[in-house]
């Protein structure tokens, strides 16, 4: 049997290399097996199954040694941003987790996730970036561990992470205790029995599990205190779903989303008992979780009213309010809705503005009211790449500061507010070539373009 785990360095200066080349093995011992006709099927699933486990094997020791580097990264541009910072100490610079979001090609969010995750398994928890390396605990399971150890002292994190490795798998612990933040390249080859074991109980909830047995053990005090810290943190966001959909989620303690929840559920399966009832249980619990928020239904004297204001350039492009961009179905839905509730929603048409070409003078600072909707219309979302903040809660910013630059669209973009400081002070530079294009350069002279989403508007 092709076996993953089998004689592997897992974590030698050659693992990569050899798994792939049994990556590559069972891809060529799968073909050959597959000329073979039905007599050769059950090889063919063996070793496809041998090759999956394979790539999963160097998936999660790529994603080791990528959180090392990006560790090592951040220390050497925090020095810089502190540096140019004057000197005001920081464990992260300011806008270092944006120069990483621009080298890996991800969103500023996923990035600071990303960075959070590498100095936390790099200087807290090493025995469980090891065991990332050795293909025992995968990523989701390592970020459950970075969560519930954030806000303990590295001792109780230590050895809250060796209870819960040693729980996953008696003598794992043993076999990486040895190893200190500069040794884990030292890593030797793991038993095949105990990396199965693991691998089968090591779950993200069973981890969680395991975590906060441990911590309570330990801190019961810091356990406390993050409760309460959570709490103080609730929120509701709504992010982007599927064509046509958005999911609004919160965070709430505990007892208040059970109650919530249970209150949906109940009302949903009391519809669902009608016999005349043709909606799923998903939708009813979508429709009462709706007709809830809106008042509808609720014996408190109906809808809440839906305003919305929405804007409409010329190419038809809808934007409203913090929602940003929104498709013409969507917009005819808001206006039923609106007008089921008792609401409203204010449209409002948008003249597109072009650049004359020559500016005597600068003009005022502040840019008119139509001004700025056609900045925000043109660029939609905040001019720095990849960042979704909608253009209607940006600011207007002058790419080339005013008085030096002119207030017209040609010098005029949405940032921000944490990209307009990038700006300012983080050692970026801007340029804006017209109508939305926009140049932005790194401290480390890497450049990224940022285009319009729509062409400029024809020139009379």
């Amino acid at each position: 049997m092709f076996d993953l785990f089998d004689s592997v360095g897992l974590a030698s200066a050659d693992a990569e290399v050899e798994v792939l080349a049994r990556i590559l093995e069972a891809d060529a011992a799968a073909r050959a097996a597959g000329d073979l006709g039905p007599a050769g099927a059950g090889s063919v699933r063996e070793l496809l199954a041998g090759q999956a486990m394979a790539c999963e094997q160097l998936t999660r020791m790529a994603q080791a040694r990528g959180l090392r580097a990006v560790a090592s990264l951040v220390e050497e541009l925090t020095a810089e941003d502190t540096a140019r910072a004057c000197g005001r100490g920081r464990l992260i610079g300011e806008f270092v987790v944006d120069q990483v979001a621009m080298l890996l090609g991800v969103s500023r969010g996923t990035a600071e996730v990303r960075v959070g995750d590498a100095l936390a398994v790099t200087t807290r928890l090493p025995k469980t970036l090891a065991a990332l390396e050795a293909g025992i605990l995968s990523l989701p399971v390592v970020r459950v561990l970075v969560r519930e150890t954030e806000n303990t002292t590295p001792e109780v994190a230590a050895e809250a992470e060796a209870r819960v490795l040693d729980a996953l798998g008696r003598g794992l612990v043993e076999r990486l205790g040895r190893l200190s933040i500069d040794e884990i390249d030292l890593l030797g080859r793991l038993e095949v029995g105990l990396v199965a074991a693991v691998a089968v109980r090591a779950t993200a909830g069973a981890v969680r599990t395991l975590a906060r047995r441990a911590l309570a053990g330990l801190d019961a005090e810091a356990v406390r205190a993050q409760r309460e810290a959570n709490r103080a943190a609730r929120d509701v966001d709504t992010w982007a779903g599927r064509v046509g959909m958005r999911w609004i989620g919160a965070e709430l303690p505990e007892a208040q989303a059970g109650a919530v929840w249970d209150r949906i559920e109940a009302t949903a399966r009391g519809l669902a008992a009608s016999p005349d009832e043709s909606r799923t249980l998903g939708q009813l619990r979508a429709d009462v979780f709706t007709d809830l928020l809106l008042g509808a239904n609720d014996g408190l004297g109906g809808r809440v009213p839906v305003q919305l204001q929405v804007t409409i350039d010329r190419t038809g492009q809808v934007t409203a309010g913090r929602a940003g961009a929104m498709s013409p179905e969507a917009l005819t839905d808001f206006l039923a809705l609106a007008a089921a509730s008792g609401g409203r929603v204010k449209l409002r048409e948008i003249a597109e503005l072009s650049c004359p070409g020559v500016h005597d003078t600068p003009g005022r600072y502040r840019p008119s009211a139509a001004l700025i909707a056609a900045v925000i219309a043109r660029d939609v979302t905040c001019r720095f790449p990849g960042c979704t903040v909608p253009g209607t809660v940006c600011d207007i910013d002058h790419t080339i500061p005013h008085p030096h630059g002119p207030t017209c669209i040609c010098n005029l973009g949405c940032l921000c507010r944490h990209h307009h400081r990038v700006k300012t002070f983080g050692g970026w530079t801007l340029t804006h070539h017209g109508y939305g294009h926009f140049t932005w350069r790194d401290p480390t002279g890497r450049t990224y373009d940022v285009w319009p989403d729509r062409p400029p508007p024809e020139r009379e």
